[in-house]
């Protein structure tokens, strides 16, 4: 969804934070833009720092299932 956890974030995560961001539909964009959300403010609310983002490439290699990646 292209954000940065970083370990020591997800370390202040409670049990009930992760258990519901592993549940979190995250297929459509509406639901990766949801889960991306949830994510940021998860971030926020639990260390105080705002979360990185990365780039998402549209087209990852290992979603081609005919070319095996280098």
């Amino acid at each position: 969804c292209g954000v940065k956890l970083k370990l020591h974030q997800w370390n202040k995560f409670s049990e009930s934070d992760r258990h519901q961001l592993v549940e979190m539909p995250c297929n459509t964009n509406a639901e990766i833009e949801g889960y991306r959300s949830q994510l940021h403010e998860l971030i926020q609310q639990r260390t105080g720092e705002p979360a990185s983002d990365l780039p998402v490439d549209p087209n990852p290699a290992w979603n081609d299932v005919e070319t095996i990646p280098d």
